[in-house]
Order: C-alpha cells, then sequence, then structure tokens
C-alpha cells in the first residue's frame, strides 16, 4: 500500500520466476482474487483464459459494462467488442499469444449491456509458465468514454464555429477571408479597434464546457502518472529510456535508480555526460549491443536481455531487463527499458550450480553404480559408473526411462524383481537390501549386492528412491573357493593343523586326527602344538623360522596320543589376513615313516653297490693291467713277423700274422678303454688343464683316421666360430673325446661321405659338434647309447667292432671337465654328437 497524496492506493508486482516448479508458476487466479486489491481497484480488471473466457472479473468492471459477475463469467470476451475494434485488437492479441509481444495497451469500444459502446483504454499482460506456454491474460480496463465524447465534441465544435465565422464574417464586411485575416487594426476615430462579430455563442459555451471538462480529465489524468510515478520510483523495477545512438544517451530515468547509487542528475544532465553505455559492464558491453541491434534490424518491439551492470561505487549487478523499441515519426529510435536486480537470484543460481555440481563430481567418486529414480520409476540420474560400466549407455540416454527400457542390462524377471522393490519403497519408504546378477555391458553377468532408500522432498512425501550397487562378484567368488578349499581341507587324506600366533591349535583336519589317533579335535585345540613332538623345543625354533622367513619345510619326529613316535614331513606356511596381518601358521604333515625305512635300506644297499662297484674297478683294472703285459709282446712279435727281418713269409703266414696283430691292437685297445673307465668309475684319475687349440687338435685328428678314412673315401672337414678362443681343458682326454666321437661317426658313415666338425660359443662355453651322414639312431634308443658295453643291435648289425665304452668314456670325460654331451639323430638322415667345454674358470675336482 502507497500513500499518494492524501489516500492510500495499492500496488501489485508480478514478476517472473524461472526457476519455480510449474505448478507454482503463476499464481493461482483464486489467490490473485482473493487479494483486497483486486476486488477494490478503481478501474476494471479480468483474468481471460487462452479460449477468451472470463474467469475472473471485479466490481469495477461489472459498472463499466453494465454486466454482473456471473454474466460476465459466461461470455466470451471478444464478443463484447465493438465490431470495428475487433481486427486491430485480434492482431495484437495473435502477437502476445505468439511471444512477439508480452503486453500491449489500445484504446477501443466494448458494447455495453444495453447495446450503447463504451470507449476504454485496456492494457493486457499475458502470464507464462516456465515452458514458455501462456496460462492467461490480465486485461486493466479504464473508461475513458466521457474524455474521448468531450474531445469529439470540442473537435466538432471548432469545426463548426470556424465555419461559421469565416461565412458570416465574409458576408457582413464584404471581404474575403484571406483578406480579413491579413488585417490587424481598423481606424475608429481616435481609437484602434479590432472588428468583431456578435454571434449565437450557445455552442461555443457548450464547447468551452466540454474543454474544461476534458482538462479537469487532464489533470486527473496527471494525477495518475504523478501516482504512477511514484509507483514505479517505490518498485523493484527501474526504468529508463535512452536513444540508440552512439553512447546511448540517457533521456529519462526513474528515480529509484538510486539502488545503484546513481542520482537522476547524474545521468540526465547534459553537462555531466553520463551515458547508458558507461553503466553497462565492460565484458557485456558488445553482447548488449548485438542484442539491441539485431532486435532493431528484426523490426521487433519488446526483447528481454540479461546483463551486467556498474553502480556508482564500482560494484558488479546483474540485472534483467524487458526493453521496448520506439521510433518517433522522425524515425529516430529510442529504447524503454524496464530493469529489475537480480544478482541475489544470479548468486543464488551460481551456488545451486556449484552444488549440484559438487553432488555430480561426489556421485561420480563414489566407487560403485549409483542410481535414482522419481515416483514415476523412470531414472531420473546416475553416476559414471552406473552408465559405463552397468548400462554402457550415456546418461542422456538412461534419464527419463524405466528399467524395462534399458537393453540388455536386466532381464524382465530381474527388472521385476527390482521394481517391485522399488514400490514397496516408494509406498512405505525405508530402506531395502537384496543380492541380484546384472548383465553388464561387456556381457559379463555379474552378482551385485542392491543397497535401496526412499528419499523424500521438503514436507517429507517420498518422491523417489536412490540405490547403490556394491559388485560382489569377487566376494561369491571367494566364498566360494573358501568353501572349495574347505572342503579339500577336511577332505585331503594329508593331516593339516592351523596354529595362532601363541602356538596354540585352532584347526584339526580329520586326516590329522587319524595319523594322531586322536578321536576328536577338541581334545587338542587350544592347547600348545609342541605338544606334538618327540622334542618340543624343535617346535619353539619352527615356529620362529616360520614367522620370520614365512615358510619351513622339513622331516620331524612326532608323537602320538599314546605316545609312540613316527615320522613326519613338515611343510608350514605363515597366514595372513586381507590386509597383510600375520595371523597364525598353517602346517601340513605327511608320514613318512615308511620312506625312512626304505631310504635306510636303500642306503645300505647304495653303499653295497658301491663297494661292489670300487671291487670290480679294481678287480678291471688289475685284471688289465695284468693282461696288457703278455699282450704287448704278442703285438710285439707279430709286428716283428710282419716286418720279415728275421726271414721272408709267404702270403699265408703274412695273413695269419696279420690277424694276429690287428686282435691283439683291438684287444690292447679294449683294455685300454676298461681300464681307463675303471680308473674314472674308481676315482683315480686327476685332470691336467692346459691350454689347447682346437684346430690343432682336429687337424692331429685328421692324420690319426687317415688310414681309417682313405679305404672309405670320407673327407673330414671342420668350421671353427672365428671368436672360438682357446680351450682350458685336459689335452689327452680332449683328444679321447674327439678321437671317439669321430672314430665313432666313421664307423657309420656310408662311403664316399663326410664328416663335418664344428664350433660356435655359447655365453661362457664352446659347442663341438661331429656330424656324420650314417643311418640315425632311433629316439627310444638315444638315451642308453652313452651307457657303458652299449651297442645297438642288428640296426646297426654288429659289423661295426668295439666293446661300446667309446661313448661311455667320452660322457665321463667331457663331465669331468664340466661339459655336457647329447646326441641329436634321425633315422635315415644322421647324427650329430654335440659336447660343450667352458671357456674359463677352475674346473672342480671330479667326483664320479
Amino acid at each position: 500500500m502507497l500513500k499518494v497524496g492524501e489516500q492510500l492506493k495499492y500496488c501489485v508486482f508480478v514478476r517472473e520466476q524461472d526457476h519455480s516448479k510449474s505448478s507454482d508458476e503463476a499464481l493461482k487466479i483464486e489467490e490473485i482474487c482473493s487479494f483486497p486489491v483486486f476486488r477494490q481497484f478503481p478501474t476494471g480488471i479480468t483474468l481471460v483464459g487462452i479460449d477468451g473466457k472470463c474467469t475472473k472479473v471485479n466490481s469495477a468492471l461489472c459498472e463499466i459494462l453494465g454486466y454482473s459477475e456471473a454474466e460476465l463469467l459466461e461470455m466470451n470476451f471478444q464478443s463484447l467488442t465493438h465490431p470495428d475494434d475487433l481486427d486491430s485488437d485480434l492482431r495484437q492479441f495473435n502477437e502476445i499469444m505468439n511471444n512477439s509481444i508480452r503486453s500491449y495497451q489500445i484504446e477501443k469500444r466494448y458494447i455495453r449491456k444495453e447495446g450503447t459502446p463504451i470507449w476504454t483504454r485496456v492494457s493486457t499482460f499475458m502470464v507464462r509458465n516456465h515452458e514458455n506456454m501462456p496460462l492467461y491474460c490480465i486485461l486493466q480496463i479504464e473508461n475513458i468514454d466521457e474524455n474521448k465524447k468531450a474531445a469529439f465534441a470540442l473537435k466538432e465544435s471548432q469545426e463548426r464555429f470556424f465555419l461559421d465565422m469565416n461565412k458570416r464574417t465574409c458576408e457582413i464586411l464584404g471581404y474575403s477571408r484571406d483578406e480579413l485575416l491579413k488585417m490587424e487594426l481598423i481606424d475608429c476615430g481616435k481609437k484602434k479597434a479590432i472588428p468583431t462579430v456578435a454571434l449565437d455563442m450557445t455552442k461555443c459555451k457548450q464547447a468551452e464546457k466540454a474543454l474544461r471538462d476534458y482538462a479537469r480529465q487532464l489533470e486527473h489524468s496527471n494525477k495518475l502518472k504523478e501516482e504512477m510515478e511514484q509507483i514505479i520510483n517505490n518498485s523493484p523495477v527501474i526504468v529508463f529510456l535512452w536513444k540508440y545512438e552512439d553512447g546511448w544517451p540517457i533521456e529519462f530515468v526513474s528515480e529509484n535508480v538510486t539502488r545503484f547509487g546513481y542520482e537522476v542528475e547524474d545521468l540526465i544532465s547534459t553537462s555531466k555526460k553520463v551515458f547508458y553505455s558507461d553503466i553497462v559492464y565492460p565484458e557485456d558491453l558488445e553482447k548488449v549491443g548485438t542484442d539491441i541491434a539485431r532486435n532493431v534490424e528484426a523490426g521487433c518491439d519488446v526483447f528481454t536481455s540479461e546483463y551486467r551492470i556498474l553502480t556508482r561505487s564500482g560494484d558488479i549487478r546483474w540485472v534483467d531487463e524487458r526493453t521496448f523499441i520506439q521510433r518517433d515519426e522522425k524515425g529516430e529510435i529510442h529504447l524503454q527499458g524496464i530493469i529489475l536486480d537480480i544478482t541475489e537470484r544470479k548468486q543464488a543460481e551460481k551456488a545451486l550450480e556449484e552444488k549440484v555440481q559438487f553432488l555430480k563430481t561426489l556421485l561420480d567418486t563414489i566407487p560403485a553404480p549409483v542410481f535414482y529414480k522419481g515416483r514415476d520409476e523412470k531414472y531420473q540420474g546416475c553416476n559414471e559408473l552406473f552408465s559405463s560400466n552397468v548400462v554402457g549407455l550415456p546418461k542422456e540416454s538412461i534419464i527419463g526411462h524405466t528399467i524395462y527400457e534399458l537393453p540388455g542390462s536386466f532381464s524382465k524377471k530381474v527388472a521385476t524383481l527390482h521394481r517391485e522393490s522399488d514400490l514397496k519403497l516408494l509406498r512405505s519408504g525405508g530402506a531395502d537390501f537384496y543380492e541380484s546378477k546384472v548383465a553388464c555391458k561387456n556381457g559379463e553377468e555379474r552378482n551385485f549386492f542392491f543397497s535401496k532408500a526412499a528419499y523424500r522432498d521438503v514436507l517429507g512425501e517420498v518422491v523417489g528412491v536412490i540405490g547403490v550397487m556394491l559388485d560382489i562378484e569377487e566376494l561369491k567368488q571367494a566364498e566360494e573357493n573358501l568353501q572349495i578349499k574347505n572342503t579339500a581341507i577336511e577332505s585331503s587324506i594329508s593331516a593339516i593343523a592351523f596354529s595362532d600366533l601363541n602356538e596354540n591349535l585352532t584347526y584339526l583336519n580329520p586326516s590329522f586326527l587319524k595319523l594322531w589317533d586322536y578321536e576328536d579335535q577338541k581334545e587338542l585345540l587350544g592347547k600348545n602344538s609342541k605338544c606334538l613332538w618327540e622334542k618340543q623345543e624343535k617346535n619353539i625354533e619352527i615356529f620362529r623360522k616360520t614367522f620370520f622367513e614365512e615358510r619351513w619345510e622339513g622331516d620331524l619326529i612326532a608323537r602320538k596320543k599314546d605316545d609312540s613316535l613316527f615320522n613326519v614331513h613338515l611343510s608350514a606356511n605363515l597366514l595372513r589376513d586381507k590386509n597383510g596381518r600375520k595371523i597364525g601358521i598353517m602346517e601340513s604333515f605327511v608320514d613318512i615313516t615308511q620312506r625312512k625305512k626304505t631310504e635306510a635300506a636303500l642306503k645300505e644297499a647304495k653303499l653295497n653297490a658301491e663297494a661292489a662297484s670300487r671291487a670290480k674297478s679294481e678287480f678291471l683294472a688289475t685284471v688289465s693291467h695284468e693282461l696288457r703285459t703278455p699282450l704287448n709282446a704278442v703285438i710285439g712279435f707279430s709286428d716283428l713277423l710282419l716286418s720279415q727281418v728275421f726271414g721272408p713269409l709267404n702270403k699265408k703266414q703274412l695273413r695269419h700274422v696279420s690277424n694276429i696283430s690287428v686282435s691283439g691292437k683291438h684287444l690292447l685297445r679294449l683294455i685300454n678303454d676298461i681300464l681307463d673307465l675303471s680308473k674314472v668309475e674308481a676315482g683315480m684319475t686327476e685332470l691336467n688343464l692346459e691350454d689347447l687349440s682346437l684346430q690343432e687338435i682336429i687337424e692331429e685328428i685328421k692324420i690319426m683316421m687317415l688310414p681309417h678314412t682313405a679305404p672309405k673315401n670320407i673327407r673330414i672337414i671342420y668350421q671353427i666360430s672365428p671368436n672360438t678362443p682357446h680351450l682350458k681343458a685336459d689335452k689327452t682326454k680332449f683328444k679321447q673325446i674327439l678321437y671317439n666321437l669321430v672314430g665313432n661317426a666313421l664307423k657309420f658313415s656310408p662311403e664316399k661321405s663326410t664328416i663335418n666338425i664344428s664350433s660356435m660359443v655359447s655365453g661362457d662355453r664352446v659347442l663341438i659338434s661331429v656330424e656324420d651322414h650314417g643311418q640315425g639312431i632311433p629316439e627310444e634308443k638315444q638315451q642308453n647309447i652313452f651307457r657303458p658295453f652299449v651297442q645297438l643291435e642288428k640296426f646297426e648289425s654288429r659289423e661295426q667292432g668295439g666293446a661300446g665304452l667309446g661313448l661311455s668314456l667320452v660322457k665321463r670325460f667331457v663331465e669331468m671337465q664340466g661339459g655336457e654331451v647329447w646326441v641329436e639323430s634321425e633315422v635315415g638322415r644322421g647324427s650329430i654328437f654335440t659336447f660343450t667345454i667352458p671357456i674359463i674358470g677352475e674346473v672342480d675336482a671330479y667326483i664320479p
């Protein structure tokens, strides 16, 4: 309520709320019409729906139109309009419906109930919801019938007066109208006078009365204007009028501009030159100018915009401006702005936006899928894990859809389960917890634990459901694995026991009870595990090593329930919880009593065998030595006979003597091999390491083998890697290794073939290979050829001589020097024998 002069006036301000709920977008009609100002307002007011029907009227309007309130509510308001004014009214109404303009004011005639027209000034305002859809119109109707009639009467009287005066005056004086207009005074002797004409002044008087009435109406209008200015100056909106030219000079501003720290004189004074562009915040100036230019060029009458301005003190304030574009008769453009300070609203919007963004960020940082739904069961939001990992769709494709509309993630049966839970929460509130399977975006079906709760609005009403999904697939698998492990431990044939960090027993499986001859684990649970051993102090040692080293394994002597002793193999492991803390020890036992007895028997048998082997080797060495003496004599005398130094021999004698020599030498080689093998097995062989040239050794072997290779036309070729160093080995034994391998290859190589000797360096050793092109060795017999006295059967047909000791000696001599030997062979394609010799370093003493 405002005081205007000596009177109290009601004032109503309608302000648009951009972010209210749709149900609060406009005040309800019943609430507006219940205000006293609506009923008592001196001008007519009506609320008209978009269908053109009145929904509410006040008493002033009923008085203007002559209808009762009930009659007006039954009528279409356009039917009251004078037919001559209907087209212009409908044109303006369509523009406001299309949102081209938000309000308009016209002067039009209505038809009163008795059928007479009445002139009114109608101001129309459109009320819209938050989606910019029209709700209803507010019409303010002012009775200006008397003013209009007075103006018409005055105009008619003036036209008649001047028409009559001009005609009668010209007739009386005999002058034309133009001549009279040129006359100024008439000379009447000593006095000058203006010619006058006496006429009937009745109509003039009536015109004067109408003019005075119009003046009173004008005075009343001025008072209303003053009242309106006071209303504006006391309202939250500020009115500006500026000219659309450089700088936007201000032509008018309402006095309440002091809200921004300015005085009216500061803005409209020509001397101070404060332009409207000086008030606009510099960063928004280009945008404001662009908006104005675009709407001016488009021919718009009104537009709205939001931007920032600077107060007198330099503060920045946000304003919402409704700008009306006015064009005068000169074509100049003036802009009338109705400005509302929306700084607090903007700050609230920013705070709300920051809070919403914070909540979204918080939701996305939760390490579990989260979603929330409204009462319509449609998703209103979710976090990134729910959209990307579970559903596999962007949030925009999830929001606004029900669980049945999400492809793939939830089967119809599972979706129904979730819906029943949601409905229960929407009906009664509270929380709900359950487990369910969900098909994730990668097609994997995983177990989730659902934790749901109803959420409420400020009035305490349940408005939706929020849910958190915990992935328990690993937990489920862990439970299953634990169950399997528990079953495995319970059914294991190995005795298993658990103890805590105080060495007290906490679990014993059935196999343990059976092994220790206990019937029930209650007899041992809680007891110290030292009671299980013959030597109790050994338990402390095992526990300490397991605790610090996390594992211990060994053989112990255990004590049964009846104090009898037996052998067990213990494997102890430290136990930790999921956080890595030590919580106990698991021990697994195997009864090795029988194994111990077997090992003792085997050890005794081994000792006996070793003793017999040594006796055999000593016997062979002794026998071989004794055989070599007479055999050397036989070979020597046979060679002398072959040399025929004692006289010539015939062919038969030469053949027999030659057979004696060859057989004797073959037997000598066999005895030497047996003697060498016996010495190795008896540990009587020593190594004499020296630097060797592989090429020199191979050349010597070629010369030694020449008598055997020439008859079969077999060539020995070799290829030594350039980076092969000098070898450090026992020269005699190395030559024996290579001689035996080449000799073995020579035995099985066909005529006119080649034997290839090659070398290569591999790490810290040299690989030497001897390759032949014989018939090869079957795979199943390759493992036995390095055993003493082993020869292949008919495959090689025993046509080849030897006792089967050559490869056995090769293996022993190679291993003595820190190497190894192996064969690669394929039947029909030949064989490759390869052995290794270390490049550098000391060679440990050979242990047979």
